[in-house]
């Protein structure tokens, strides 16, 4: 029986998040996660082209080669040459992004999305990040900004399935309701 890509990922990044733990490594395995995650974003054939049976294993181990030798933990090697020993190269990203939220989790850290009217300045930003986090109970907020002239003003936060919607929008949807109802 096959195992679907989000269930290898959580077990995946699990086994490896307690490695980098246990052997402290975790901050530089995580840097060095993120580089490899960019490189296959970058470029979303890489993953096709690893798994691709037409291609001769090794003009596919000499592709993969760069990757294993260029990581300087033997840990994130091992999970490179395990993804692509068995066949699951094409879910790297995916375990690399669970991988992230086990991280994110240790570090009480949290990703919002803050959209607004109007651009907002750094300092605005971090303002909203703090106030954020007090209210989520994390230490940091890292935000993605986005503007949508649509919401007329105020702020909409989107973090983990959750939305804070203070919009004017909104809250004028909601004044013709009362009124209407």
């Amino acid at each position: 029986m096959s195992l679907d890509e989000m269930t290898v990922a959580k077990r995946y990044s699990k086994a490896l998040f307690e490695v980098l733990v246990e052997n402290e490594e975790l901050e530089s395995g995580y840097e060095e996660l993120k580089q490899i995650r960019l490189v296959f974003q970058d470029n979303p054939q890489l993953s096709s082209v690893l798994t691709n049976a037409t291609l001769a294993e090794s003009e596919r181990k000499s592709l993969i080669a760069p990757f294993i030798e260029g990581a300087t933990s033997k840990y994130v090697k091992n999970l490179i040459q395990m993804t692509f020993d068995y066949g699951r190269i094409n879910y790297l990203v995916s375990i690399i992004n669970q991988f992230e939220i086990l991280y994110n989790e240790k570090n009480h850290t949290i990703h919002a999305d803050v959209i607004t009217a109007v651009a907002i300045d750094d300092a605005q930003e971090k303002r909203l990040a703090d106030e954020f986090g007090k209210r989520v109970g994390a230490e940091k907020v890292i935000l993605n900004s986005k503007v949508d002239e649509d919401i007329l003003g105020g702020v909409i936060m989107k973090s983990a399935g959750k939305i804070f919607d203070g919009s004017l929008q909104t809250k004028l949807n909601q004044i013709r309701r009362t009124l209407l109802g």
